[in-house]
């Protein structure tokens, strides 16, 4: 991996810094690649960008628009690569806001991809390229959390919607107490009184679902490649739509990463 991205480093970045106007010599820029590709071995993340490399290569070979972003842009080894289309050199960037031995991070590379069935293609892609086990989409764990609890907690206790829409809308309220804030107080301001059994019994079971599991959902782009068996290391579950561009999950399995959204 070392010598192999080596190789497609020095070819990328002899192209790039052609020594054109405004755009540094491969000369002056080839410390900086240098240094760069020192802590990429040192840390042991050649494969990482390798494996980005591939896809963008997938991409330009199939006439896919992608294209790297974020602190990525700040790295030369990137922008020899064809991951990023920015010059950190000749705009003086910081690789180390990317990539730093010191901060203890590990390396983020974005990337962007059109929507739809080009999107669909590059995930297919990723998925034979490194099996039904090496390459997964990552799930996320929808929780019950503000309005959706309290308008599923009301369902349940049966209020009516003028009754559900002033629960929900305490929701923001919630969030955020301030030292004079109370319970009593927010529901007497939307016209509620907790001397009510059913609406007491709301704020209970309101409380109560916070942070429960709702449903499993998709990331929106976010994949999972494991050197391996990837059930070894995380469960899987089946795409319940195989081959659908709309749920992008193809031939692929969930990865449940157990992260939380409202």
């Amino acid at each position: 991996m070392t010598s192999f991205l080596r190789r497609r480093t020095e070819e990328g970045a002899r192209l790039r810094y052609t020594g054109e106007r405004g755009s540094p010599s491969y000369e002056k820029a080839r410390p900086q690649v240098e240094r760069e590709l020192a802590l990429i071995e040192k840390l042991k993340l050649e494969g990482y960008f390798l494996i980005v490399w591939d896809i963008v290569q997938f991409c330009r070979r199939e006439g896919i628009l992608i294209q790297g972003r974020g602190s990525a842009a700040n790295s030369a080894v990137c922008y020899s690569l064809g991951i990023t289309a920015v010059d950190p050199i000749g705009m003086e960037l910081l690789f180390e806001r990317f990539l730093s031995e010191e901060r203890g991070e590990w390396p983020d590379i974005d990337l962007d991809l059109p929507s739809g069935d080009q999107r669909e293609k590059t995930i297919q892609y990723v998925y034979e390229r490194y099996g039904k086990l090496g390459a997964a989409m990552t799930a996320n764990v929808i929780t019950y959390r503000g309005r959706s609890a309290a308008r599923e907690v009301g369902k349940v206790l049966d209020f009516d919607d003028d009754t559900l829409s002033r629960l929900s809308g305490l929701v923001h309220k919630w969030e955020w107490k301030d030292p004079k804030d109370s319970t009593e107080r927010q529901f007497r301001d939307a016209g509620l009184d907790l001397r009510n059994p059913r609406i007491k019994k709301f704020f209970q079971l309101y409380q109560m679902v916070q942070d429960l599991p709702r449903h499993l959902g998709q990331h929106s782009g976010g994949m999972v490649i494991c050197q391996g068996q990837l059930d070894s290391v995380v469960p899987l579950e089946p795409a319940s739509m195989p081959r659908s561009s709309s749920c992008a999950m193809g031939q692929g399995r969930l990865c449940r990463s157990w992260s939380h959204q409202s």
